[in-house]
C-alpha cells in the first residue's frame, strides 16, 4: 500500500487508471496518496500522539489534542500553496482564519453567536463535519475541523484563497454560484497537493440528480432537465450566458448545498487534469488565472475537443 518506489516510478501503471499498480497475478500495489502527503499524515499523527500514556490504538488524547498547533499546519500548507500557485498572497494575508478542533458545546454555542448563525445553519454544519470532516463558512474562514488530515487542510486551504481574492464581493451567505467556485478552488488545491486524491466523477453526481425532489418555478416546467443540460454543457465546455440564474426549488435545502459541492468538485477535478496535461510552461498562469477568477473564466479551460474524461 503506497510503497514510495513505485509511486515515484509510474512505469507500468495501467492506461486507464493511477491508483494502482499490478506487480504480479493477484498482487496488487495500491498508489493513491502521493508520498509525501503520507510522511506528513504520519509526523502529524506521532506528534498528536507523542504523550499519550494510555490505551494502545486509543485515539482520544485530551492532553496533545491541546498541544498540537493545527493552526501552524494549516498556515504551513497555505503558505506552500499560494508560492506553487504564485497567488503571492503576504503571511498576514493567509492569517486570518479561526479554526476549532472538534467543538464542544460552549465552543458551538460560542461560534454561533459570532457568525450569528441560526439553530439550522449550525444543524448544517454539523452534518456538514459528519459528510466531510469538516465545516467551513464564507467570508468569515471560519472553520469547524472534526477529522484533522492533509488533505483536508489543502482543501480548507483552497476555500481561503476564494475567500482571500474576492472578499470585496462576496455575500454573507454564498450563492449556489459563489459555492460551486469556492468548490472548484478547493478541489484544486487538494489535487494540486495530492494528485492521487479521489474524486467525485460526472456519473456519480448525475445518479444524484435523479435522486433529488426539484419543482419548477414560474412557466418552467422541466427544471431537471434544465439543470442535466446545464452540467452537460459545462463539462463540455461550452459557452454559458453570464447572466444565467439557476431558477428551481430543491423540497430538501440540504440538497442544494450538496449539489453545489458536487458540481464545484467535479469541475475542480476536470480543471486539474486540464491544467496538469497541458502546457507545462503555463501551468502558474493557468492556476493563478483560475484561483483569481470566477465561474465563467474557468470553464473556459474546458474548451470544445479538450475535455478529459473525469469517469
Amino acid at each position: 500500500n503506497n510503497i514510495d518506489d513505485y509511486a515515484f516510478n509510474s512505469i507500468g501503471l495501467p492506461t486507464d487508471s493511477s491508483d494502482y499498480l499490478q506487480l504480479a497475478d493477484n498482487f496488487f500495489c495500491v498508489l493513491n496518496t502521493a508520498p509525501w502527503i503520507k510522511w506528513q499524515s504520519l509526523a502529524m499523527w506521532e506528534e498528536f500522539h507523542s504523550s499519550w500514556d494510555g490505551i494502545p490504538g486509543d485515539d482520544f488524547d485530551p492532553y496533545t489534542e491541546q498541544l498540537y498547533d493545527f493552526d501552524y499546519q494549516l498556515l504551513h500548507i497555505l503558505k506552500a500553496l499560494n508560492q506553487f500557485i504564485g497567488l503571492q498572497l503576504t503571511t498576514t494575508d493567509l492569517s486570518h482564519f479561526d479554526l476549532y478542533i472538534r467543538p464542544d458545546k460552549a465552543t458551538a454555542s460560542y461560534i454561533k453567536a459570532k457568525l450569528r448563525l441560526s439553530k439550522a445553519d449550525l444543524n448544517a454544519a454539523e452534518k456538514r463535519c459528519d459528510i466531510d470532516g469538516f465545516a467551513y463558512f464564507s467570508p468569515s474562514a471560519t472553520v469547524i475541523l472534526k477529522d484533522p488530515s492533509i488533505n483536508r487542510f489543502a482543501e480548507i486551504s483552497g476555500f481561503y484563497f476564494y475567500d482571500t481574492l474576492r472578499s470585496p464581493r462576496l455575500n454573507k451567505r454564498l450563492n449556489f454560484i459563489e459555492r460551486v467556485e469556492r468548490q472548484i478552488c478547493g478541489t484544486l488545491a487538494a489535487m494540486i497537493m495530492n494528485p492521487r486524491r479521489p474524486a467525485l466523477t460526472l456519473r456519480e453526481t448525475e445518479k444524484f440528480l435523479t435522486q433529488i425532489k426539484i419543482s419548477g418555478t414560474g412557466q418552467d416546467k422541466t427544471p431537471r432537465s434544465k439543470l442535466e443540460s446545464m452540467f452537460t454543457e459545462i463539462m463540455q465546455g461550452h459557452e454559458i450566458d453570464q447572466k444565467m440564474q439557476l431558477q428551481w426549488d430543491l423540497a430538501d435545502k440540504s440538497c442544494e448545498w450538496t449539489l453545489s459541492r458536487q458540481l464545484g468538485e467535479v469541475l475542480g477535478a476536470e480543471l486539474f487534469q486540464h491544467i496538469v496535461h497541458g502546457d507545462a510552461a503555463r501551468l502558474e498562469e493557468d492556476l493563478k488565472t483560475i484561483f483569481q477568477g470566477d465561474i465563467w473564466v474557468m470553464v473556459e479551460f474546458l474548451s470544445p475537443g479538450k475535455a478529459v474524461d473525469v469517469a
